[in-house]
């Protein structure tokens, strides 16, 4: 971090200053230090905001700051977000909305002057309960997801859906400039361009402007299950961000977590 070499010349100064041997001055340098950058990363808290969906009558989200072991000056830049059963950490200051409905649950955070093409944060699912959710299940599956979403499974849907697409033509494209990573079978993190079509910009449907990154998470289900996505687009200034960001929700919406991101959250109906 940036405050690392501004404490070692300070600390050099006052325990060095009378010149010990190299080895008891580096010795003290170094548990020092190390004392300092566990101080800095031990567990502080990020505020909660809740993010109202516009549609009344619909459940408001409440919950509580959250402990993290990020270091206290990222942690200091940070909210944790919720909003249309959605979860996620974004820029402190920034605004919300969010969607809850029969298909798509969805969040976006962007900054107070941003408009559609600007920097944003989104998480979104997709309901396999629902047939636009289906559709945008076999979609992107079938296309990134082919152990869990095979061939057969597009060819039936399109097959039930009376669509004369073939199914090269109703999948998704895959984009040779992303940079893909497979966590495991049904979930992966990407990286799309600035400049480039990609998965990030297809997502949330807008401009190749912004370099994206994100990841997708598919169940292992075809029928009945879901696929969620999670785009973070910062601007230069909050770049420092990106790596915290992507790792809690990694941890979030892993398989093995879910239960943990669906407790940060709690949701009570406005008429209540």
């Amino acid at each position: 971090m940036g405050f690392t070499n501004s404490y070692r010349i300070n600390f050099s100064s006052i325990y060095c200053r009378s010149k010990p041997t190299t080895k008891v001055c580096s010795i003290i340098l170094v548990l020092i230090l190390v004392a300092f950058s566990s101080s800095a990363r031990a567990s502080t808290t990020i505020p909660f905001v809740a993010c109202k969906v516009d549609t009344q009558d619909r459940p408001v989200p409440t919950g509580k700051p959250i402990a993290v072991n990020f270091p206290k000056q990222i942690a200091s830049e940070l909210s944790l977000y919720a909003g249309g059963y959605q979860v996620a950490l974004a820029p402190r200051g920034w605004i919300c909305s969010a969607t809850d409905g029969e298909a798509e649950d969805s969040l976006s955070i962007y900054p107070r002057l941003g408009i559609i093409d600007k920097p944003i944060v989104t998480a979104m699912s997709w309901s396999g309960d629902a047939a636009s959710g289906i559709k945008v299940m076999i979609q992107y599956g079938g296309t990134y997801f082919p152990d869990i979403i095979t061939k057969r499974d597009v060819q039936q849907f399109i097959s039930e859906s009376g669509s004369s697409q073939t199914v090269d033509q109703f999948l998704i494209a895959s984009f040779l400039q992303d940079k893909i990573i497979y966590i495991n079978k049904s979930e992966l993190q990407f990286h799309s361009l600035a400049g480039q079509p990609g998965l990030g910009n297809i997502i949330l449907d807008e401009s190749f402007k912004f370099s994206t990154s994100g990841m997708m998470a598919i169940s292992n289900k075809p029928d009945g299950g879901g696929i969620y996505f999670f785009v973070i687009r910062l601007p230069e200034q909050y770049a420092f961000l990106s790596r915290y960001i992507m790792q809690f929700q990694k941890n979030c919406y892993s398989s093995k977590n879910q239960n943990y991101c669906s407790d940060l959250a709690s949701y009570v109906d406005q008429g209540n």
